[in-house]
């Protein structure tokens, strides 16, 4: 089995044993440039620029979408191959009113080895895995970016597969809250592919997609019938298999990060007094250019990670000003800004007479005892509470019920300083609503920093 992919048959055949399956499916490195007004409005509590954005990017990006797929069931070449103007190949679909594209690059890191062992020291190549999209009206660029071992060639194959089988399996294209539903089952049938590759390593042929795909498809048919309808089920069970592995990798293609729920029209009972669905979308932004942060771990009251049973830590390293794109420079027209951004999205266990609540540590990777808490109360008959303080929990429970830690009552927005960084480094909470929000889904915005401004420039 062969995909077509950018003109060439992506290879099916490659040898696998070097290649680290657990990494695919984990959260990859998530950048973002929006316009500078659009990141003031959300700091000052406004959402509507950022829920505008969310709706135009849909509309510009579900094109390329359906271009990917019509060309795939047609046997065509799904990209085309662009080469910027430092000399880098990117896989392209473009409109006029937006764009997707596939970036693999070499990087390279020393192996490490035991001082006495120096002579044996070597060179390990991991490809990087850039996925971009551009909503031209929107003004939005969004980056996604994994550095997985494996040899390039199979790991360009696999990249653009990702992105192929996930469009046509509807992954990008349907409402996170289906997308998360899924996440469960796609786990699963990963263990299973994972060790039917280990199965195959010693004597690695033609026939290992199909062979891994039989031994997953017991897991992975509950997974297919929920995807259904397409209208061609073959091309189903030709890419099936491949979202075993990549759900974290093509996660942020169809909007600004995972968890985005904008626009969703939940198809449940929202008018039952009784039982009571309530999602909070939590989003960290790390606008710091000094630090990476990290996330690193979570304590509920009555939640669980919406459609799932995983929470995963995540790591926000500082933004950068442009990231490579086929355009040679940020596709952005006027000032913006830019970040690393994680979402987390959250839902109720228990709906009768019950909210939620969920809190969250994040940390400087380099010094764990400098960061903040950060929690969002859900209350069923009471307007929601924000938290923000400063200094890592250290209990995540013991914070989520010292009242301290919490804004006034009423209050939508919170900023703190962070005294041990030398800046006093400022960290704001935002809210878009404390009761009454559409489809019971609230949003809280936590920023680190404050983002500077930059004028588009060429790419490095």
């Amino acid at each position: 089995m062969s995909s077509i992919v950018s003109g060439i048959a992506a290879p099916s055949n490659l040898p696998l044993d070097h290649v680290n399956f657990d990494l695919y499916g984990a959260t990859p490195n998530q950048h973002v440039f929006l316009p500078k007004t659009m990141y003031d409005q959300m700091r000052a509590g406004d959402f509507s620029g950022m829920i505008d954005a969310e709706q135009k990017q849909n509309e510009d990006m579900q094109p390329i979408f359906d271009s990917i797929s019509e060309a795939t069931d047609n046997g065509q070449p799904a990209f085309n191959v662009v080469t910027d103007p430092q000399g880098r190949q990117y896989n392209l679909q473009s409109t006029d009113q937006g764009a997707l594209w596939i970036l693999v690059e070499q990087s390279h890191a020393k192996r490490d080895v035991p001082a006495e062992d120096q002579e044996n020291q070597t060179t390990i190549i991991n490809p990087t895995v850039t996925i971009g999209t551009y909503s031209k009206n929107a003004e939005v660029s969004y980056f996604s970016v994994s550095s997985i071992p494996g040899d390039f060639e199979q790991i360009t194959a696999l990249a653009l597969g990702a992105v192929i089988g996930s469009t046509m399996a509807k992954w990008i294209t349907m409402p996170v809250i289906e997308r998360a539903a899924l996440e469960a089952g796609l786990v699963s049938a990963k263990q299973k592919w994972k060790d039917s590759v280990k199965t195959l390593n010693k004597n690695p042929h033609a026939e290992w997609l199909e062979k891994a795909e039989d031994d997953a498809w017991e897991e992975l048919s509950a997974v297919r019938a929920k995807l259904l309808p397409l209208e061609d089920g073959g091309a189903m069970d030709a890419v099936i298999g491949r979202l075993a592995i990549y759900p974290g990798l093509v996660s942020g293609v169809a909007s600004f990060s995972l968890a985005t729920a904008a626009f969703i029209v939940f198809d449940l009972v929202w008018n039952n007094f009784i039982s009571q669905d309530y999602y909070l979308e939590t989003k960290v932004f790390n606008f710091d250019d000094k630090r990476s942060w990290n996330v690193s771990d979570w304590y509920h009251d009555n939640g669980i990670v919406a459609g799932s049973t995983l929470w995963y830590p995540t790591v926000l390293p500082p933004p950068v000003k442009a990231m490579p794109n086929p355009f040679g420079g940020p596709p952005i027209p006027a000032e913006y800004v830019s970040a690393t951004t994680v979402s987390y999205l959250y839902q109720n266990s228990f709906t009768v007479f019950d909210g939620l609540g969920a809190v969250m540590r994040v940390a400087t990777e380099n010094d764990p005892s400098i960061g903040f808490g950060m929690g969002y109360d859900i209350q069923r008959f009471e307007d929601n509470l924000i938290g923000l303080s400063a200094g890592p929990p250290t209990d995540l429970k013991v914070w989520y019920h010292d009242g301290s830690n919490w804004a006034e009552k009423g209050s939508l927005n919170r900023t703190i300083e962070l005294l041990d960084t030398p800046e006093h480094l400022n960290i704001t909470g935002v809210t878009d609503a404390l009761s009454g929000a559409k489809d019971n889904t609230y949003r809280y915005y936590v920023s680190i920093g404050e983002a500077k401004g930059y004028v588009p420039t060429p790419s490095a």
